[in-house]
């Protein structure tokens, strides 16, 4: 229960107390009016006596589906480290990269991960998931800094394969659904969620408003170039893009493919 404190700070302490007065008066009404004194002095010695105070409030707790470790993401405290952190990101390049520097190995070297700014040891989330949307996902378990943790890892395909062999360790899902149905149906707030996408896809989960489950973006945002002339994208909407993104509150890294 310390430790618990310790990552709550005076939120949890207070949501405690206030657990334990509620407590206290129901114990009250109990005992006939005349003996209340007793009563009250009873209940708070036996709160006092550590184990059978923290076995009192853990079953009040249960009873009343009282969450005594609340999700970090639900807290405002997360969303300020996490908007600090966003600060601290690499910076988006203005023009697109040149020869071997748009590579993703060499990027990846220069990425500044989210678990490592805000230095979270990524063992409070209930479940811990990466997701890549047409594309490979061995670069993650490479570069990412799980902490040793074990994420799910699903592999979307936005179109049907012609094949059904896949020979694949991770998690392969070809779905003929679209990705923010997917993506609201198999997740949740509060879980921890890094994607890998194209900017198309992103601007669908803007638009079906569900980027908010999304806390660590990779986004490859394909523009008009010699080497992609059938792109239609600018390279000015990519960096507009981006900064709506950061205005979300996403934490979003350029992907150099």
């Amino acid at each position: 229960m310390a430790r618990n404190w310790i990552h709550l700070g005076l939120q949890t302490k207070t949501h405690q107390l206030i657990h334990t007065i509620l407590l206290a008066i129901k114990l009250l009404h109990a005992y006939c009016l005349k003996h209340h004194v007793k009563a009250f002095l009873m209940v708070i010695s036996l709160l006092s006596i550590p184990w059978i105070g923290t076995i009192i409030r853990k079953e009040y707790m249960a009873h009343n589906h009282v969450n005594p470790n609340p999700i970090p993401h639900t807290s405002l405290m997360f969303e300020q480290r996490k908007a600090e952190a966003i600060k601290s990101f690499e910076n988006v390049l203005l023009e697109p990269p040149r020869g071997a520097s748009g590579k993703s190995k060499t990027y990846s070297k220069k990425t500044r991960y989210l678990p490592d700014l805000m230095k979270d040891p990524l063992q409070d989330y209930p479940r811990l998931v990466f997701i890549d949307v047409n594309g490979d996902a061995g670069w993650f378990i490479e570069n990412y800094p799980t902490r040793n943790k074990n994420f799910e890892i699903y592999q979307l395909e936005t179109t049907i394969p012609e094949t059904n062999e896949v020979n694949d360790p991770y998690n392969d899902m070809f779905v003929e659904t679209e990705i923010p149905d997917w993506l609201r149906e198999n997740v949740k707030k509060g879980e921890y969620v890094v994607m890998k996408a194209e900017a198309d896809v992103v601007e669908e989960l803007i638009n079906n408003k569900v980027i908010d489950l999304v806390d660590e973006l990779f986004m490859e945002c394909k523009y008009q170039s010699i080497k992609c002339k059938k792109c239609k994208r600018p390279y000015w909407k990519c960096l507009a893009l981006y900064g709506q993104l950061k205005d979300l509150g996403v934490a979003v890294h350029q992907w150099w493919g």
